[in-house]
């Protein structure tokens, strides 16, 4: 007689008897990572970004030196130097000064705001006009802002996309871990399964359109390989796929979470099947 659970029994069922594997976890290169589902949290160690940067091309000034400034009555800055892209604002800005600095660029230390170039006139004898003022921490991004040390980047259990591999490689992360993939066997039976060119020898029965359609699910999805049966085995022949994880044709373990009943020299490969779904 069939017994059927309640949804909840079944959702309990499953909270007891499929557990995590905590120990199926690899690391793998960033290349590698997108689909896999990250095995731990990642918390940053780092500064992203790692220095007070600009975020447009300008000046970087002080805002109480252009306080008041229009195009009227520009406020007249001394330009002392500029920063280039990918090194480091060495020098430190003194009260009516200023200094260029690319999108991007480092932020002297003293300065606090960048005037878009847009705003800008350089007479060119070393004097800069600025006609807009500009606010503290304007047009800049601090250190830290994005990311710092402590801070949760990615939570154990998530789907790693694109913008997770750019985040990783953000903070310096050149593998992660992630969960192995399940190895997860297919077995299409029934008298009416078989082999696709069947019609063409002359056999009348229907094609095995399961087989294909669960083998193409299953490639698709990252986190599984699998691999597939089709035909007509005996009882036996299908227990023995089940609790142990092996196909005809194949060696590759499927997971299993079965009964604990096996003995003899088959416990070995029982107590392995029992640490597997399929």
């Amino acid at each position: 007689m069939l017994t059927v659970k309640t949804p909840e029994e079944v959702l309990a069922l499953i909270e007891t008897v499929f557990v995590p594997l905590t120990d199926r976890v690899e690391n793998v290169e960033l290349s590698a990572a997108i689909g896999r589902v990250l095995a731990d949290d990642v918390i940053a160690a780092e500064y992203v970004p790692d220095f007070d940067r600009s975020t447009v091309d300008g000046y970087a000034v002080r805002a109480e030196d252009t306080c008041g400034c229009t195009d009227a009555i520009p406020a007249v800055l001394e330009l002392r130097g500029e920063v280039l892209m990918g090194q480091g604002a060495k020098m430190e800005l003194q009260q009516g000064c200023c200094c260029a600095v690319p999108t991007g660029g480092a932020i002297p230390q003293g300065a606090d705001s960048v005037v878009m170039v847009e705003y800008i006139e350089d007479y060119g004898d070393g004097l800069i006009a600025v006609s807009k003022a500009a606010a503290p921490g304007q047009n800049m991004i601090f250190k830290g802002d994005d990311v710092f040390p402590g801070k949760m980047i990615l939570k154990k259990g998530r789907v790693l996309r694109v913008q997770d591999i750019g985040a990783l490689a953000a903070i310096g992360r050149v593998q992660v871990p992630v969960v192995r993939k399940l190895t997860v066997g297919i077995l299409s039976t029934g008298i009416t399964c078989s082999r696709q060119n069947a019609a063409r020898n002359g056999r009348d029965r229907s094609k095995s359109i399961h087989r294909h359609f669960c083998r193409t699910d299953s490639q698709k999805n990252s986190q599984y390989h699998s691999h597939n049966q089709c035909g007509r085995p005996d009882q036996k022949s299908v227990y023995h796929s089940v609790h142990t994880g092996q196909f005809p044709g194949h060696k590759a373990s499927c997971s299993h979470a079965g009964n604990q009943n096996d003995s003899g020299s088959d416990s070995n490969s029982s107590a392995d099947a029992r640490n597997r779904v399929i």
